[in-house]
């Protein structure tokens, strides 16, 4: 249950306010339910609490693309590759703002 999962992960927040990987449960829970604009949040957090984590940076790209922000979800993706290139996250990700992108040309 996403909202119980969201619930559990805010009260580490009340306990750890840095808590990265709280953060980037709460934008995983946010990203399934389709806000992408909590999953932006939730992972641009976590990605200032945790610069050198991979997941954050790919959560947090995956959540602009989602809000069709493909400049920003390509430096989010451009970070986490930096990091970790093999991160599944990144891998699909990427995958995605490439469709993304070329629908757009098509377009124009």
């Amino acid at each position: 249950n996403l909202t119980a999962a969201e619930t559990e992960y805010r009260q580490v927040l009340v306990q750890e306010p840095d808590n990265a990987k709280a953060m980037r449960g709460i934008g995983f829970c946010r990203i399934r339910q389709a806000d992408y604009a909590g999953a932006a949040q939730s992972y641009g957090d976590a990605s200032r609490a945790e610069p050198g984590n991979a997941d954050s940076w790919s959560g947090l790209g995956s959540a602009c693309l989602g809000l069709q922000k493909l400049d920003e979800a390509e430096a989010a993706f451009a970070k986490a590759q930096a990091i970790d290139p093999r991160n599944i996250m990144l891998v699909k990700g990427t995958e995605l703002l490439n469709q993304a992108k070329a629908a757009g040309k098509e377009n124009q």
